[in-house]
């Protein structure tokens, strides 16, 4: 598989991921043994908490925020509290824009591809994605990378 391919495939499948964390669907799983098959089907609200009682929607970061370049392999490690606010933390919103929740953000993953989707340094590259992730190495979005060259 080529790596457009494999960038692809990865975001399909974080779309997926993200979709079914914030409850919009699952995916069915068949019980005649036959493939199973995507669906939007709403999910149930999940409980609160494991006591029946509230969750902090707005829970404190864990403390740090790792930054991995694939291609180069570098990785950094940065105290939460020295990084702005958007970057610790993604905020799920209402319909009017009133910020309903968050999640930690502790780690962030570039791939960064040159035009003919070659893994490159950011410094060489076109385009790219980067995943974040929460704790436990939950995926929580990926965002597309445009590099104004």
């Amino acid at each position: 598989m080529r790596p457009a391919e494999r960038a692809l495939m990865a975001a399909i499948a974080t779309g997926l991921a993200l979709a079914t964390a914030l409850g919009g669907c699952h995916r069915a799983e068949p019980t005649d043994g036959s493939e199973s098959t995507a669906s939007a089907t709403p999910l149930a609200p999940r409980p609160l908490g494991a006591d029946g009682g509230s969750v902090n929607p707005f829970p404190e970061h864990p403390g740090f925020v790792k930054t991995t370049i694939v291609a180069t392999g570098e990785t950094k490690v940065v105290p939460a509290a020295e990084l702005p606010d958007d970057v610790r933390f993604l905020y799920s919103v209402d319909a009017n824009g009133k910020k309903e929740s968050r999640a930690a953000v502790v780690e962030r993953v570039i791939h960064s591809f040159d035009k003919n989707m070659q893994l490159v340094p950011p410094e060489r590259a076109s385009t790219g994605v980067m995943v974040l992730y929460g704790e436990g190495h939950k995926e929580l979005q990926s965002i597309r990378l445009d590099y104004e060259r």
